[in-house]
């Protein structure tokens, strides 16, 4: 709804962000009515997702991103 609303004051576009790389199917998730995970993500979602273990250990500092992270 926020998204709508900022498109509709004139934004050209609206970033996803960080829900993105937990969700890599985050929008299309939002159009099923279905709800993305949230973090703090485990490792193993995260490399389900398709990101690399060297992705994921650098995610580890994000503090609340990643379980048993920073």
């Amino acid at each position: 709804a926020d998204a709508a609303q900022t498109i509709a004051h004139g934004a050209d576009m609206v970033a996803i962000g960080r829900a993105a790389i937990g969700n890599a199917n985050w929008p299309q998730m939002l159009a099923d009515g279905e709800s993305p995970t949230l973090p703090p993500h485990t490792p193993e979602h995260l490399k389900t997702e398709g990101l690399s273990d060297r992705f994921v250990d650098y995610m580890r500092r994000w503090p609340g991103f990643v379980t048993g992270g920073a």
